[in-house]
C-alpha cells in the first residue's frame, strides 16, 4: 500500500532539499573563489619571481680601500623594488670579475681575510706595506705586485650581504688619496667632441716633433655655462705629483714656441691599458716633488725612477728653448699665465650669471 505523506512531511521534504541545494550552492561559490585566490596567488609569485633582479652581494665585511676579489662576491636574486640603483649594472660590470696582475696570475682572498696570489699553481700569501704597495716572497726574494686595470676596490666600509653598486667600488688606480684635488685647467687644446667623463691622456708637444705623456688615463669633466659645455676648460682628479707634474709642462709649453699641450681620448678605455707617461719635470719640479711633505711616498719614488731612467727626453725639452733669452722665455709665461687667469675669471662668470 502506498504511503502517503501529509502536507507538513512535503513541506519538511521541500525545505530539506531546497536547503541542500542552497548549502550545494554556497559550498561551490566558496571552492570557485577559494581557487580564485589561489590561482591569482600562484600567478603573483610567478609574476614576482619572472620579475626578480639578479645583483652582486658581498659574502663577507669589507673596508675602505681593499681590494675585491671573485671569490667575495656571490650572486643573489631579489624582487626588482628591492634592488638599489645600478645594482643590477653591477653584475654585468663585474661578469667574469677576476683579480690579475699584469702577468694574469689570479688574486684571491684567504678565509683569514688577507690576501693571495697564485704563480705557476703555487700560492702565495701577499704583504701590504705602509705605501700600500703588495709584495710576496718566492725563492727567497721578495716580488712587488704590479696590478692590472682591472683591479677593484672598495670606497667605503661595506657590510657582508651588502648589494654592490658601480659608485662603491673603484678601479685601483683611480683610487683616491689623501691628496687628490680636483684642478682646473684652460690652456689644454681639447677635442672638438670631448666630453665630460671621457678617459683622457694629456700630452705635450715640442716644435721638433717630440711628444709626451704628461699625464695618463685620466676621466675629465668639463663645466657648463648657461647649458653650454666650456670650449677651453677642463677639470681633471690629481694627485700632488700629478699636479706639480702639470704645472712643469703648462710652464715648458710657455717657454717652447711652436708647443703645444693637447688631450686626446681612449677610443675603449674599458679594454684599453693606460700609456706610459713620458714626460719630466725640470729639475726644479723635481726637487719641489722631492722636499713637498704632500707628496705620497709612492707616487714620488715613481716619478724620481722615471728621472732617473729616462733622463734624455728632460735634456731634449730644455734643449728647445737653451736659445732663447731669458727676459723672453719670462715674457712668454707672464703671458701665457696672464691668459689662464682671464679665461678662467671669464668662464667663472659666465657660470655665475647663468649665460
Amino acid at each position: 500500500m502506498a504511503s502517503t505523506m501529509n502536507p507538513l512531511e512535503r513541506k519538511a521534504r521541500a525545505s530539506f532539499i531546497k536547503g541542500f541545494f542552497i548549502a550545494l550552492l554556497i559550498g561551490i561559490l566558496i571552492i570557485a573563489f577559494l581557487a580564485l585566490q589561489l590561482f591569482n596567488k600562484i600567478t603573483a609569485e610567478k609574476k614576482r619571481i619572472s620579475s626578480q633582479k639578479t645583483v652582486l652581494v658581498l659574502k663577507k665585511n669589507v673596508t675602505s680601500g681593499e681590494i675585491l676579489t671573485s671569490n667575495m662576491l656571490t650572486t643573489l636574486k631579489v624582487d626588482a623594488e628591492m634592488a638599489p640603483v645600478g645594482s643590477v649594472d653591477s653584475v654585468s660590470k663585474f661578469n667574469k670579475f677576476m683579480v690579475a696582475d699584469l702577468n694574469g696570475n689570479e688574486i684571491t682572498t684567504l678565509a683569514d681575510g688577507t690576501k693571495a696570489i697564485t704563480v705557476n699553481g703555487q700560492q702565495y700569501p701577499l704583504t701590504k706595506d705602509a705605501n700600500g704597495d703588495y709584495t710576496y716572497v718566492m725563492n727567497g726574494q721578495a716580488v712587488k705586485v704590479a696590478f692590472g686595470e682591472s683591479t677593484y676596490v672598495a670606497k667605503i666600509s661595506l657590510g657582508k650581504g651588502t648589494p654592490i653598486i658601480p659608485d662603491m667600488v673603484t678601479v685601483i688606480s683611480e683610487q683616491a688619496t689623501n691628496d687628490l684635488r680636483e684642478q682646473e685647467y684652460n690652456m689644454i687644446a681639447l677635442p672638438s667632441d670631448l666630453k665630460t667623463d671621457d678617459t683622457v691622456d694629456v700630452r705635450l708637444r715640442l716644435p721638433n716633433g717630440a711628444d709626451y705623456v704628461v699625464l695618463s688615463k685620466k676621466k675629465v669633466k668639463v663645466p657648463t655655462a648657461g647649458g653650454n659645455q666650456s670650449y677651453s676648460t677642463v677639470s681633471l682628479d690629481l694627485n700632488e705629483t700629478e699636479i706639480i707634474t702639470m704645472s712643469a709642462a703648462i710652464i715648458d709649453s710657455y717657454k717652447i714656441q711652436g708647443s703645444k699641450l693637447y688631450i686626446n681620448k681612449y677610443t675603449d678605455p674599458g679594454l684599453q691599458k693606460a700609456s706610459k707617461a713620458t714626460y719630466i719635470p725640470s729639475e726644479d719640479a723635481l726637487r719641489v716633488i722631492d722636499k713637498d711633505p704632500n707628496q705620497l711616498a709612492k707616487a714620488k719614488a715613481a716619478l724620481i725612477e722615471l728621472y732617473q731612467s729616462s733622463s734624455e727626453f728632460r735634456k731634449q725639452i730644455d734643449s728647445s728653448y737653451a736659445g732663447t733669452e731669458k727676459t723672453a722665455i719670462d715674457a712668454q709665461v707672464s703671458s701665457g699665465t696672464t691668459s689662464e687667469i682671464n679665461t678662467q675669471i671669464n668662464l667663472r662668470k659666465s657660470i655665475s650669471d647663468g649665460k
